[in-house]
């Protein structure tokens, strides 16, 4: 792997890791906007976090022995494809109870699929570019 090749794969997990835990955060960050837009109660966002968590504890266990199966590029792909599907139709507001399969979902994903995914991926590049002979100048 080219030094070029491997920055680039590099920069594209990083990227790919600060956009997909965006959308679940939202609430978080955008608290009154979110709740005024969704019509929630602060009970209601806070359970939709709590979803979020308790499905991203549960998913995290199955991640690892998904990532060694399956081929990383296909589970990043796979991920990033469905939360920006779910995440189109998170955009037409949908009910309260939709909203909950949702973050479980977001929360399933992101720690079964794409964090393992991503681990792996950054582990590889570094051990492929401690692999390459050093050059010395003569």
């Amino acid at each position: 792997m080219t030094a070029y090749r491997h920055w680039v794969t590099m920069a594209v997990l990083c990227l790919s890791g600060g956009i997909i835990f965006m959308l679940p955060y939202l609430f978080m960050v955008y608290a009154q906007p979110m709740q005024d837009a969704f019509v929630f109660s602060d009970s209601q966002t806070g359970k939709l976090m709590g979803v979020f968590g308790a499905a991203s504890l549960i998913a995290y266990f199955p991640g690892g022995w998904m990532a060694d199966r399956f081929p990383s590029k296909q589970l990043i792909s796979i991920a990033l494809l469905s939360t920006g599907l779910v995440g189109l139709y998170y955009a037409t507001l949908p009910s309260y109870t939709t909203c909950l399969f949702i973050h479980a979902y977001w929360g399933g994903e992101y720690f079964a699929i794409f964090l393992e995914c991503i681990d792996q991926g950054d582990t590889q590049l570094g051990v492929a570019r401690r692999a390459r002979p050093r050059v010395r100048p003569a």
